[in-house]
């Protein structure tokens, strides 16, 4: 549980806590909305030596996720809480070189889209595959030719 600690921080410590008890302490500190798929499941050990500010509690919160192999992806003012897997299969905002690095916690899941010049797609996918987080998947699309 969050123990209130000096400067409006919290020090965290979860011993075997239910994945869903840690999702609604952090979530609420948080102040975010969520929907939790019933797949997720999990048990939570962690404890923090420092202070964690509620700004942080979202990063912590998705750092727990990944460990016990899920995700949340924001839809409007929701998170759904997902299996990582399921992921790919949510609203995901893609992003193109060049655009600014999507807002929000370093492990959240994300759809990034690279043009090629230099080199054809199916290499370049041969060649990032290794490179991918679990769950995470290439696909391949052709250039197009022409536009409508």
């Amino acid at each position: 549980m969050p123990a209130p600690a000096p400067a409006g921080g919290f020090f965290v410590k979860f011993n075997n806590a239910d994945i869903y008890e840690v999702i609604h302490t952090l979530g609420r500190t948080a102040g975010i909305n969520y929907l939790i798929d019933p797949r997720v499941r999990g048990v939570v050990n962690v404890h923090t030596q420092g202070v964690v500010r509620k700004d942080g509690a979202l990063d912590l919160l998705f750092s727990i996720l990944k460990v016990n192999g899920a995700t949340a992806i924001k839809e409007g003012d929701t998170y759904h809480i997902v299996p990582m897997a399921e992921a790919k299969t949510e609203p995901l905002l893609p992003a193109v070189q060049g655009d600014r690095p999507p807002k929000g916690p370093a492990n959240q899941v994300s759809m990034r889209a690279y043009p090629l010049q230099y080199i054809g797609v199916a290499e370049m996918a041969k060649v990032i595959k290794p490179f991918l987080t679990p769950g995470g998947e290439a696909v391949e699309v052709a250039a197009r030719t022409s536009c409508w």
